[in-house]
């Protein structure tokens, strides 16, 4: 686990750094006492939890907490402060949890035990988080897109769980009122074209399936926290927190199919 400590007063942020080490002593702790300089990491690196000041003079923790957001919005960010009227504002940013100050070891741990996001381990192979914004991993580190497009197409075949589509299906799904015309069927390609790319450039091309005018994903070669909901492993059940692919508004459509 890669968990980061930001605090403005180098005394909390040390009793801070100290009790996250006597919960979690494997993990890999950063502590930055500037704002800006823990959003530069964050750019560069995994990081799974971010323990984070609410009152900082450069940056308040909330504000810097929607810039966290922007650039991986499946990061757990727990709230530190000594005021309890913050709840809200913690809440608006779809925060992990809020602790108060002085932090302890126990405060710590309940929260590590209930993160919003769950950790996906560095070298557990393919994995896919649904539960909030969609995601895809391999040992850790997020499949990057050309288009964002071909990220939704492989999404909505995740979604289908191993059900096969046409293409014709998929540009209802992604483009929505959109005339399926020639076009469209060529964007289609492209888009398809590119998710190809995306996947084999990560060495995940195992878990697509394609055939003539058939295109699905094999749900046996990843993890996915949906998957592992509807089959109520643990895991799966306490990651849900009522947001699935919250990205796409066809996916709101699928979340009473399993629940």
């Amino acid at each position: 686990m890669v968990i980061l400590a930001v605090d403005d007063e180098r005394a909390q942020l040390e009793l801070m750094v100290e009790e996250i080490r006597s919960v979690e002593a494997n993990a890999e702790i950063h502590p930055f006492h500037l704002p800006m300089d823990a959003l530069a990491y964050i750019r560069e690196n995994n990081v799974d939890v971010i323990f984070l000041d609410i009152h900082m003079p450069q940056m308040g923790g909330i504000e810097m907490a929607k810039e966290i957001k922007k650039i991986k919005p499946t990061v757990n960010v727990i709230f530190a402060t000594a005021y309890d009227d913050f709840s809200y504002d913690a809440f608006q940013v779809h925060a992990s949890g809020y602790i108060m100050k002085p932090v302890s070891g126990k405060q710590i741990a309940k929260e590590l035990e209930n993160l919003r996001y769950p950790v996906v381990r560095r070298d557990e192979g393919i994995r896919v988080t649904t539960f909030g914004p969609f995601d895809i991993y391999v040992n850790g580190e997020s499949i990057h897109f050309g288009r964002a497009k071909s990220k939704e197409v492989l999404a909505y075949l995740i979604d289908k769980r191993g059900a096969g589509v046409t293409k014709k299906e998929l540009a209802a799904a992604i483009f929505e009122d959109r005339e399926y015309s020639r076009s469209t069927q060529d964007y289609i390609n492209k888009i398809l074209r590119e998710m190809e790319k995306a996947l084999k450039d990560a060495n995940a091309t195992e878990i697509y399936v394609k055939k003539m005018n058939y295109y699905a994903v094999d749900p046996s070669k990843f993890r996915c926290d949906m998957y592992d909901y509807i089959d109520g492993n643990v895991e799966g059940i306490n990651a849900f927190r009522g947001e699935y692919m919250t990205q796409y508004s066809w996916a709101e459509d699928s979340i009473g199919e399993f629940l």
